[in-house]
C-alpha cells in the first residue's frame, strides 16, 4: 500500500465490536477502532486521532481486558 494514499478514515473502523478483541468476548462497540499492521499505519492513526481530538486507548492481544459496554465516543481503541 502506498503511504501517500493511506488516510486515517481508511485505517479506522467505525462502530466496531470490541468483544472479538477480548479473551472474555465481552464489550460494546467502539466508535473508532484502529488495528495498525505497520509503524507507518500507527503513525497515521495517531496523527489522525490528534487532529480529531480523540483519546487513544492502547491494548495488546486482549488478555484480561474488560471493555466497557458503552465506550466514550471520543476514544480510539
Amino acid at each position: 500500500m502506498n503511504l501517500n494514499t493511506l488516510h486515517f478514515d481508511e485505517l479506522c473502523q467505525l462502530n466496531a465490536s470490541l468483544a472479538p478483541y477480548s479473551t472474555y468476548e465481552i464489550g460494546g462497540h467502539a466508535r473508532h477502532l484502529g488495528l495498525p499492521a505497520t509503524t507507518a499505519e500507527l503513525a497515521i492513526l495517531l496523527e489522525g486521532s490528534k487532529r480529531k481530538g480523540l483519546d487513544v486507548k492502547w491494548f495488546g492481544m486482549g488478555s484480561n481486558i474488560l471493555f466497557p459496554d458503552q465506550p466514550q465516543d471520543d476514544t480510539l481503541f
